[in-house]
């Protein structure tokens, strides 16, 4: 469960876990660029999981460029098993 007061980021939360997942947020199909802090240029988000016992890692990074331009990165590590 995650509370808190309006504007705390709860819903930030959530977009990073469905960016990190699935390449999109709230907002379907609308730009990752919009999930950049307006004060800084880049995202990054790193989501650790486990699914049938085996450990993964996404990494996701967003580049907002000088020319408007986005520039995305994408790395999915499947961990050894024990």
């Amino acid at each position: 469960m995650l509370s808190g007061t309006n504007g705390s980021g709860k819903s930030s939360v959530f977009d990073a876990v469905t960016y990190a997942l699935f390449g999109h947020h709230r907002g379907g199909s609308q730009s990752a660029a919009e999930l950049i802090n307006k004060e800084t240029s880049t995202l990054s988000v790193e989501f650790d999981f486990t699914s049938d016992k085996q450990l993964y890692r996404i990494k996701r990074t967003v580049r907002r460029q000088k020319n408007d331009k986005i520039a995305s990165t994408q790395q999915v590590l499947k961990f050894a098993q024990k």
